[in-house]
């Protein structure tokens, strides 16, 4: 938390190979390694790497992923099922995130995630603006943290996809997916939290909760979505109390 996400030097480069099935040959920095089936090689950092058996087959490399849940599976075989008359991968995905069952679009704007496209999670038709993904908030969240702590490359696509969607918030939005340290939180990012939870910019409103929410374990049922100040103003208090008592910090 409070690491730069755009300097190299704050990441700590993973290697991760398995081999499900069938063995293969990798060539990684001049070195050929052969990895036999139902093994994996690993290397964090510019640490010793390792080859080892593979204890459990990864979810991605099955068709029935085991215990899935029932929603995530039918928007999964929903989406595979729409996009097959797509003119492209991103426009029917892009068109998805306008589909009436939440489970898709949340599915949809993910999968755009994955493809470099973080676009789709600002501005006033973004993610992030929109309701009806109002319970999927805290997944879109991670996967935004993910990408952004994948590497300078990917934050800095993160970045500029905010510039893009919405200037005017681009400090403040891109400040809450690099996260507070707790010095940063007593030197007064605490109160810019707050500030925050009160913008009239539901994607502001939304980050804000999500890093409040994360930092202290309490909700205060505060709900991002309502745009009228009237009606924030309840759980506003409940915030403030906290912040002047010094206790929007994480555990140490």
């Amino acid at each position: 938390m409070g690491l730069d996400p755009l300097l190299a030097g704050n990441h700590l480069a993973v290697c991760h190979l398995i081999a499900v099935n069938g063995s293969v040959t990798a060539e990684i920095g001049g070195l050929s390694i052969a990895i036999e089936s139902d093994h994996q090689w690993i290397q964090v950092g510019g640490g010793e790497p390792r080859l080892e058996p593979l204890d459990t087959v990864p979810d991605w490399a099955l068709e029935v992923v085991p215990n899935a849940d029932v929603l995530a599976t039918t928007a999964r075989q929903n989406l595979l099922t729409m996009l097959e008359d797509a003119s492209s991968l991103e426009i029917g995905l892009r068109e998805l995130l306008a589909f009436r069952r939440s489970e898709v679009a949340d599915l949809a704007a993910r999968t755009l995630l994955v493809l470099g496209k973080s676009d789709v999670y600002f501005g006033g038709a973004g993610v992030f603006s929109d309701p009806n993904q109002r319970a999927y908030w805290p997944q879109h969240y991670d996967a935004l943290l993910a990408t952004v702590n994948s590497g300078p490359e990917a934050a800095l696509e993160v970045q500029q996809a905010i510039k893009k969607m919405d200037a005017a918030a681009e400090v403040q939005l891109f400040q809450m997916l690099v996260g507070y340290t707790n010095a940063q939180l007593e030197a007064g990012s605490d109160l810019q939290l707050l500030e925050n939870l009160d913008s009239a910019d539901m994607s502001v409103r939304v980050l804000a909760f999500e890093n409040l929410r994360r930092i202290t374990g309490v909700t205060f049922n505060y709900r991002a979505e309502h745009d009228s100040k009237a009606r924030r103003e309840q759980y506003m208090k409940k915030w403030r109390v906290r912040q002047r008592k010094g206790e929007i910090r994480w555990e140490e």
